[in-house]
């Protein structure tokens, strides 16, 4: 027996089996895949017209995906602006609202509006003005002295309990002259 060693397509084995007749009855092909293809064979299977309208498609896809990336994109963008522009305008109203509102406080708080309104819910101008004399604000104050509201009870309550030490107090009561406050004008 002879081993012989042949290359071929379809079309090679069937014109071999056919020129030897008979005797190519015992013929054994084995199918050898990749390696029996021509290089021109192979060119042509990845440049051929199913390759080209396989890349055909792949690119009109690519194209049409990156256009709706883009559409898809733009919408948000706009749609960012125009939330932004939204909320652009209401801080301007609410700015002119302010800023209308502070006006007119400052108009209602004006000396000569305040002085006018005392005098007509009868008011009087103070004779005497009295500058309260400033405070530390590092030293703490003694307990306030309660003063029995009716010359016939007695306060019962205690003082409330405070954080200053008896020469803080002694010394803050020695200059801190005792302020007394009068009803003017009734």
């Amino acid at each position: 027996p002879y081993i012989v060693h042949v290359t071929t397509q379809a079309a090679g084995r069937a014109a071999l089996a056919q020129r030897l007749g008979s005797d190519g009855a015992a013929i054994r092909f084995h199918p050898i895949g990749w390696r029996a293809l021509h290089w021109s064979q192979i060119h042509r299977v990845l440049a051929g017209w199913h390759a080209q309208l396989l890349c055909a498609w792949l690119s009109g896809l690519l194209i049409v995906g990156s256009l709706l990336a883009v559409v898809v994109g733009d919408a948000l963008l706009t749609q960012g602006q125009v939330r932004l522009s939204t909320t652009q305008r209401a801080l301007v109203s609410a700015e002119a609202t302010q800023k209308s509102l502070q006006i007119a406080m400052a108009q209602k708080a004006a000396p000569p509006v305040v002085v006018s309104q005392a005098k007509t819910q009868g008011l009087v101008a103070a004779s005497q003005v009295v500058y309260l004399p400033q405070v530390p604000l590092d030293v703490p104050l003694p307990p306030p002295r309660i003063v029995p509201s009716s010359p016939g009870k007695a306060a019962l309550a205690k003082p409330p309990a405070s954080n200053a030490t008896p020469s803080a107090t002694a010394s803050t009561a020695a200059t801190t002259p005792p302020v007394t406050t009068t009803t003017a004008g009734r």
